[in-house]
């Protein structure tokens, strides 16, 4: 007769979780790219896209003292004030 439990106790691997790859590449790469986009082309909505993904950048960055979300948040807020800055700077011509 075989034994009524097949699995021998010295060959019971436990199981380990797979670590996580780094996936917050993709979203820091896009919003370097609007941002640079909006900095250069001043169009109102990519500076607006740049900014929220930079803030979801912001909220999903892990604590790793590799890399600075709050540098691009810095820069995601510049995208907007460079393309809102020449409505409060242009002063109307005198005729």
């Amino acid at each position: 007769m075989a034994p009524a439990e097949l699995k021998r106790p010295d060959l019971i691997v436990p199981y380990k979780a797979r670590v996580k790859a780094n996936e917050e590449v993709g979203l820091s790469l896009v919003s370097t790219a609007t941002c640079m986009a909006a900095l250069f082309l001043r169009f109102k909505l990519i500076a607006w896209v740049a900014f929220i993904l930079t803030f979801s950048n912001l909220l999903n960055a892990n604590t790793s003292p590799s890399s600075s979300p709050t540098s691009m948040a810095f820069m995601g807020i510049a995208a907007l004030v460079s393309t809102y800055l020449p409505q409060f700077l242009n002063t109307p011509n005198k005729t």
